[in-house]
């Protein structure tokens, strides 16, 4: 459990650092393009390459300053919720034969003594 611990410390502090990194170059791109001029045509092809950076920004920030604890919770408590719902499964399939055999036995039982009730008074008329 504990290398677990250390292994999900380890890819959360290398996941902010690639993510400081990469928010570090997009604001270099953006301040030497500031004070660079763009040739005319291929200006729209530069803006929209730095759009999708920006919007590659976007799943960048919270990786830098969120927590990831979060979602490894949130994924333990899906798995934790599965096995669960797997043993009530299993619960739930054993009570039904169990329910199953029991309406059996009442049926078996009901049916043999009418049949035995209903064949000595019908043998002695």
């Amino acid at each position: 459990m504990i290398q677990n611990e250390d292994n999900l410390m380890t890819a959360n502090l290398f996941e902010k650092w690639a993510a400081f990194l990469f928010l570090t170059a997009i604001f270099g791109l953006v301040v030497f393009l500031t004070y660079v001029p763009l040739p005319t045509a291929s200006e729209n092809i530069i803006l929209l390459l730095i759009g999708g950076l920006m919007s590659s920004a976007a799943t960048a920030l919270p990786r830098l300053f969120g927590e990831r604890f979060e979602e490894e919770k949130l994924r333990n408590r899906v798995l934790d919720l599965e096995q669960e719902l797997a043993l009530i499964k299993a619960s739930h399939s054993a009570l039904q034969t169990q329910h199953d055999r029991l309406m059996s036995l009442l049926v078996e039982r009901h049916i043999v003594k009418m049949n035995y009730e209903v064949n000595p008074s019908a043998g002695g008329q």
